[in-house]
This record gives structure tokens, sequence and C-alpha cells, in this order.
């Protein structure tokens, strides 16, 4: 829609009524509505269970956008997007200083807990207000990876705020115990870039006198007519091809951690999406991810799974989609590829050469 945004998402904790702590067995998440309190903003669950108030620093930055008297409700886009046909279009109460499609995620490790997850989406004048307000109290608005327009109403997804800091990729990770060398930091940010509904990178390098032969080679093909698929500029993924003894395990292993909050935005949208990474692996390296993973991840942050064996068979669809990481072996894929109705964030497959492609 035309004047508004998605400027990312933003976490924060929470604390919960009494007596829910008890009752987080596993994780889920749930859908939830913010409404401001006497001082605080508390946060509902449908179908208007009260599950608790959201903890600072985020809890004061809310308070400023959630203007409005006690009992002041967030607005949520999808709301927005579907209000009657003759609301004033352009009128200022029209368009809300903010609009937050919140979630609730809770683990029950390592103790039981709430994190809650929003959207902010807003008009596009009132976008640096917004972010100076979080900025004021050290909260980071995530861009939101993989972000598709056409899901939430064809709203796109801002960039003026974040161009510099997208292009730099930190070091340090949060969720990563092993600090990137610079090297991973650019196999990092090549894998991000190529990930981006905005890339151009592809269609560049496709259009360039490196690529003459293969578009040769191309036109050949649809001239003799051996294919008519025309060529996707709007593919996403990568090859990462670094030598032996780089680490490309930890290279591909970032931006699994490094876009958390996009895998949940993802997995948010239907019940069959899952958050997960799928990495597809010959089963003489399988055991080598599962040490790389303990040495390099913060277990407490990043769920993983091993689907082989006797463990697969009991691994429900419904567990698996908990998890922010599942190892397979090219057997096991390949036998359930024809039931497998659910959709994973990103597929990561390596061959025996060590390298890996990513894939949207």
């Amino acid at each position: 829609m035309e004047g508004l945004e998605c400027l990312g998402t933003v976490t924060g904790n929470c604390v919960m009524v009494d007596g829910l702590r008890n009752s987080i067995k596993y994780t889920s998440q749930t859908r939830a509505l913010l409404q401001k309190g006497e001082k605080t903003i508390d946060f509902f669950t449908w179908p208007g269970a009260q599950a608790g108030y959201v903890a600072e620093p985020l809890s004061g930055a809310l308070s400023k956008l959630l203007t409005g008297p006690v009992g002041t409700v967030s607005k949520e886009l999808h709301d927005f997007l579907n209000r009657p046909n003759n609301h004033q279009q352009n009128s200022e109460t029209s368009y809300p200083i903010v609009m937050m499609d919140a979630r609730l995620v809770a683990s029950p490790t390592p103790t039981p807990n709430l994190t809650i997850v929003i959207m902010i989406f807003s008009r596009s004048d009132h976008s640096a207000m917004i972010l100076q307000t979080f900025e004021e109290r050290n909260l980071k608005i995530e861009e939101v990876n993989g972000y598709c327009a056409q899901k939430f109403g064809g709203v796109p997804h801002s960039s003026h705020h974040n161009d510099e800091r997208s292009r730099e990729v930190a070091a340090t990770i949060l969720g990563c115990k092993t600090r990137l060398l610079p090297h991973q930091q650019e196999g990092l940010r090549f894998i991000l870039d190529l990930e981006s509904p905005a890339s151009t990178i592809l269609a560049e390098f496709w259009n360039s006198a490196t690529c003459e032969w293969l578009r040769n080679l191309y036109h050949r093909f649809v001239e003799n007519g051996n294919t008519r698929r025309p060529i996707n500029h709007h593919a996403q993924g990568s090859i990462l091809a670094d030598d032996m003894g780089l680490g490309k395990t930890l290279t591909s292993l970032a931006p699994i951690v490094s876009s958390k909050n996009a895998a949940e935005a993802f997995a948010n949208t239907t019940k069959k999406q899952a958050k997960a990474t799928l990495v597809i692996s010959p089963l003489s390296t399988l055991a080598n991810w599962e040490v790389e993973i303990h040495k390099h991840l913060d277990l407490n942050i990043t769920k993983y799974a091993i689907y082989l064996g006797e463990a697969r068979n009991k691994l429900t669809g419904r567990m698996l989609l908990d998890y922010n990481l599942v190892i397979a072996t090219y057997d096991a894929v390949s036998n359930k590829y024809e039931c497998n109705g659910c959709a994973v964030r990103r597929n990561l497959v390596l061959d025996h050469f060590g390298y890996s492609t990513v894939s949207l």
C-alpha cells in the first residue's frame, strides 16, 4: 500500500502472569495483542487471555508509540488494510503512528520464559521518529531477510534507515560462540545479499561478459526447442565454495543464527511454513555437522534435530516446526520428498566436495 512500509522486527523480554510458567512444556508461538495499561504495556493472546506485560526497555518505547488513554489497543496491519472502504482514507486517524503485528514465543529452556517479537509497520513520514524512539533505548530493529511484500498487502520493506548498517556484518553474532574471521564475514554478507528479494546480483552476473558463452548456449537451447523455461533472475540462492579448512561450516551456520527473526516471521505466515533451515548432508559428514554446531552455537538459542535412523521416527511434523535447524541425509530427504507438505525457509545442501549450496 502506498505510503506504508515495514521497518523490521524488534524483540523483547516479557513478564508472564502467575500460573503461566508451569504450563510452558514445549516451545511454541502465538499471536499477541498489545494494550496500554496503567504503568505497563500488557499483552493478550486470543481470545483475550492476558499473558503478562512487556519488560523494559521495550516497554518504554512502546509506551511512547501506543498513544491514547489506558486500554488503547495496538493496531495490526491486517486490520488496517481490511478496514471498511468508506473509511476516510486521507484522515490522520486512518494512518496510526505505528502498526504492530506481535507474536509471543514461549520456551521451556533454560527456564520457562516468554519473548515477544513485533513486526513494525508505519507511514513513511513517521519512520524516522519511530526508529529514533527505539534507538534512544538501545533497541535494534532487525531487517526482515527474505521479506515478501505480497504476504503483507504489498507493503514494502524499508531500507533507508538501514542501508549502511545492512552492509556491515558483525564479527560477533548473538547466538554464535565463535567470532567470525574477515573472510567468513564476507561469506555471510554474500549469502544474505543473495537471499534478499531486492538483490540484483544474479541478473547483473547473467548479463555480464563472463556469462556471454552461457547466454549463447541457452539461446541455442531455446531455438532448438530443448527448453521453454524463462531465466528466473529473482531466484534466491548461492554457492559457498571456499577452499578446505577455511571454516565453511561456521560460515553456513552464521546466516541461520543471524536471521532467526526473519525465520520466525516466515513461519508465522502460514501453518505449512517452518522456521527451520534444512541441511542435507552425506552420511559421512553428518557427525561433523553436529560437532560443529556444539562448538560454535549457543544451544539455548538455536535448537537443532538430526533426522536419521530411529530418531527420525520419533520426530513428527509438528515437532520439527519448533527447530531452527534440521540435519538430514540425501536418502532421508528423497524418501520423504513426495509426502512432505511443509516448506522450510532455507535449504542448505552439501556435496561430497564440501561446497555449500544455499537456496530459498
